[in-house]
């Protein structure tokens, strides 16, 4: 009997003793949903989740699916209403939703944001086109410290040489002939390779046009792309690649995969691309020859006399935003954990946690406060990884992939060699190239009025534009189909843009 009381005793004292956290029943859990990159893997074994969850006296329940399955699998949650607490998208996906009261309006909360209100007040010029009627639905995922990159054109500078050129194309005109003279060159080859038909996009603000609604700086308005005579001379132009065998004939149904094997196993010379990924891909090329590398080109000019390009969404010393967003549900019933954590990821700790990892084990700071990382496992990386620096990531839990909010990107120039480097000051010398240019989000009566004619047209070009390429629909109905667009409501999305881009001028 004695010693079960001195058990007792002793139970009371260490539960009294114990924090909050050991308390099972009494830490707030959490769940958390979000997209998974082809080389970023989700485990909650990732040393940030735990430190996360650590410091925070949280409980985190994390899921992540590849792209597709997460878009499926978000529109259910979406049309019935059964979100996580916090969910991971696109602000324009999420933007049609916010009539619906899905989402918490953190405008109503920056008293418990403090770290995340400061962020918006260090980028108060780029934060309107963010903005439903004056409010703040989600969290914007920023990027400093990162290398400037975006979608350029790049080619294995040998084979330019092997061609006989002595100069790189200056226009869309001569890339056309020098794809022309690398598939004479090498008849094997597939001269341009894609990761899909998000091309289209890719290299179509650069030709002068674009595949949806966006800003035309030409013109000073918000223009639907494929409405346009110059979305007609972009598809003349991609069916003349696909047509003469210069562009890749599978890339309708390309993936990353396909086209880094493309690249690196000498199928493929050309890309017009996010253009980080050269250094991954001249890893593999210059070691098996060291004059196999992919070199930037300069922004070129399109045929109506402009040469114009954007640096990537997240090159922090350009442009701090990215188009990926976090939103805490209207159902999250721990929301002062929520608003806690998310608020804890804008603060310079919880930046430096989800960047680098944790101080001591994963990096080291400096008395000047320079910071330095493991340079063995970076070593490692290099030899023996397909994407180095993504994995190095992975393995952390760390990076723009992660579970983050404001993150440095200063670490990825640890894995680069003086080439990337040299690659990246070549496009930030380029003058040609602007910050990202972000989409408005309109006000809730506006999302709602032109939401289902978005999907209609967007359904109709992503059909449509693949039979132009192709050569199953000929251009010369190209006309019936800009009728079709304004019938499914192409001018009045114009309308309703250029309302809201004229009405946040004012602001």
């Amino acid at each position: 009997m004695r010693r079960t009381v001195s058990l007792l005793l002793v139970l009371a004292l260490l539960l009294a003793v114990c924090p909050v956290y050991g308390l099972a029943d009494d830490v707030p859990v959490l769940t958390i949903e979000r997209t998974e990159h082809a080389s970023f893997t989700y485990s909650l074994t990732q040393p940030v989740i735990a430190e996360l969850e650590k410091r925070l006296g949280i409980k985190i329940e994390l899921q992540a699916y590849p792209s597709s399955d997460y878009n499926t699998k978000l529109k259910l949650q979406l049309a019935t209403d059964d979100l996580p607490d916090i969910a991971f998208s696109t602000y324009k996906t999420l933007a049609e939703y916010v009539p619906e009261d899905m989402f918490i309006n953190l405008s109503e909360y920056m008293d418990q944001l403090p770290n995340y209100a400061e962020t918006l007040k260090r980028f108060d010029s780029l934060t309107n086109a963010f903005r439903i009627d004056g409010d703040m639905y989600w969290f914007i995922m920023t990027a400093e410290n990162a290398p400037a990159y975006g979608n350029f054109p790049m080619v294995r500078e040998d084979i330019v040489k092997a061609i006989g050129w002595d100069h790189m194309p200056d226009n869309f005109e001569e890339l056309y002939e020098m794809l022309k003279a690398i598939k004479a060159y090498d008849p094997n080859c597939i001269p341009m390779s894609t990761r899909g038909t998000d091309v289209l996009w890719r290299m179509g603000y650069s030709f002068g046009t674009y595949n949806n609604i966006y800003f035309e700086p030409d013109e000073g308005r918000y223009v639907y792309g494929p409405a346009t005579e110059r979305y007609r001379k972009f598809m003349e132009y991609m069916n003349r690649l696909y047509t003469e065998g210069l562009l890749d004939p599978d890339f309708a149904s390309s993936n990353k995969s396909i086209w880094m094997e493309n690249l690196t196993s000498g199928k493929s010379y050309f890309l017009f691309e996010n253009g980080s990924f050269a250094t991954d891909i001249n890893l593999v090329t210059r070691a098996a020859n060291p004059e196999a590398r992919f070199v930037p080109m300069k922004t070129l000019e399109n045929y109506f006399g402009t040469r114009r390009a954007m640096f990537f969404e997240g090159s922090g010393v350009i442009s701090p935003f990215r188009n990926d967003v976090w939103v805490i549900s209207k159902t999250c019933k721990n929301l002062d954990a929520a608003l806690k954590l998310m608020d804890y990821l804008y603060s310079e700790e919880g930046a430096r946690l989800c960047s680098y990892g944790i101080e001591g084990e994963n990096y080291t700071v400096a008395e000047d406060g320079s910071i330095t990382f493991d340079q063995e496992k970076i070593d490692w990386y290099l030899k023996n990884a397909n994407d180095p620096y993504r994995e190095y990531c992975n393995e952390i839990g760390v990076g723009c992939l992660a579970f983050a909010g404001r993150f440095y990107d200063d670490a990825w120039y640890e894995f680069m060699d003086q080439d990337s480097r040299d690659m990246y000051a070549f496009w930030l010398a380029d003058e040609n190239i602007t910050p990202y240019s972000y989409n408005l989000c309109l006000s809730a009566e506006d999302t709602a009025a032109v939401a289902d004619l978005m999907n209609a047209c967007s359904t109709l070009v992503s059909t449509e534009s693949l039979k132009f390429i192709m050569g199953t629909r000929s251009l010369d109905e190209f006309d019936s189909f800009v009728a079709e667009l304004k019938n499914l409501g192409a001018e009045t999305i114009e309308e309703v843009y250029n309302k809201a881009y004229e009405a946040s001028l004012s602001k």
